[in-house]
C-alpha cells in the first residue's frame, strides 16, 4: 500500500491512532526514564486500549449500521486484537457499503491472507496492482499469499511486473522475494552514510519487517524473530502516522504467531 496517499477509509483511523499512540509513546518514555521494561505488560496495556476502543465502536456501529466509516475503524481494531476474521467481516462491509473501495482496500487483502484465504488474498492484490503499477507492497503480499497457496518457486514464477521506481527499500524486498538478492544483501542496504535519521529509520524498519516475514515464509521461525524484533522496536514506525503504524502492528501480530523459539541444547 502507498501509505503516503490517505483515502476515504483511512482519513478517520488518524483519530483512532492518536488514542493508540499515546500508549505506545507511554513504553518509550517508560524506558528512557531507566524504569523496568516488561514487554507482556506493555502489550496487555495496548490489549486493554483496543478492547476499550472496540467496545466503543460497537456502541457506535450499532447506533449508526451504515457508517462506512466506523467498520473502517472497527475492521482495524479487530485486526490489531488478532481477530482477523471479525477483521474480514468489516472490510467486506466497507465494500458492501460503497463498492468503489474495494480495488485499494489492502487492509482486505492483509486479512484475507491472515486468514488463510489465499486465493482471494492474492486477488485482491491484484486489484491494486491494476491501479497502481509501482507500488510494491501490494506485490510482497500477493507472493507471501501465493507461497503459501503454490510454494515459493511457483509464487516466483507469477510474480507481478514492477518497472515503475518505488520507495526504498522496496524494491530491493521485491528483488529478496524473486530469489535475486539474499537476506544479506538486502540488510547491507538498509544502511548508509547519506541517508537522514529519518530515511535511514524507515529503511530500517521496513528491511526488518519484511526480512522477517521472509523467513516466516519459509519456516524459519528463528531467523524470523530477531527481525520481527527489530521492527517492533522501530521507534519512526509506531510515531509515523497510519501506514507505517499499521505495518507495525503486522510485524508485533507476526511475531506473536511464531511458534515458541527453540531452547538451546547447550549446558551452562
Amino acid at each position: 500500500p502507498n501509505h503516503s496517499r490517505p483515502t476515504i477509509e483511512t482519513l478517520p483511523m488518524r483519530l483512532l491512532f492518536a488514542a493508540l499512540l499515546t500508549g505506545i509513546v507511554g513504553f518509550q518514555s517508560l524506558r528512557a526514564d531507566d524504569a523496568p521494561s516488561n514487554t507482556s505488560d506493555e502489550t496487555s496495556q495496548l490489549q486493554t486500549q483496543l478492547q476499550a476502543l472496540r467496545t466503543r465502536l460497537d456502541q457506535e456501529i450499532a447506533d449508526q449500521p451504515d457508517n462506512l466509516q466506523l467498520y473502517s475503524q472497527r475492521g482495524d481494531v479487530h485486526f490489531f486484537l488478532a481477530d482477523f476474521g471479525k477483521a474480514l467481516a468489516d472490510y467486506d462491509k466497507m465494500v458492501e457499503l460503497k463498492p468503489e473501495v474495494l480495488a485499494l482496500h489492502w487492509r482486505r487483502g492483509l486479512a484475507q491472507y491472515y486468514v488463510g484465504q489465499y486465493e482471494e488474498s492474492a486477488r485482491q492484490f491484484e486489484r491494486y496492482f491494476e491501479q497502481d503499477k509501482s507500488d510494491r507492497e501490494n506485490g510482497i503480499w500477493r507472493f507471501y499469499a501465493q507461497a503459501r497457496q503454490f510454494g515459493l518457486e511457483e509464487a516466483r514464477k507469477r510474480l507481478l511486473p514492477y518497472e515503475q521506481p518505488d520507495r526504498a527499500p522496496l524494491p530491493a524486498i521485491y528483488d529478496l522475494c524473486a530469489g535475486k538478492i539474499t537476506a544479506a544483501e538486502l540488510e547491507a542496504q538498509l544502511t548508509g552514510d547519506d541517508l537522514s535519521p529519518t530515511e535511514a529509520a524507515k529503511r530500517e524498519f521496513y528491511g526488518h519487517l519484511y526480512l522477517g516475514l521472509d523467513y516466516a515464509i519459509k519456516n524459519q521461525p528463528d531467523q524470523a524473530r530477531p527481525h520481527l524484533d527489530k521492527a517492533v522496536a522501530s521507534d519512526w514506525a509506531k510515531t509515523s502516522g497510519y501506514g507505517p503504524n499499521y505495518m507495525w502492528q503486522i510485524a508485533r501480530l507476526q511475531r506473536d504467531l511464531l511458534p515458541p523459539a527453540k531452547k538451546s541444547d547447550a549446558k551452562p
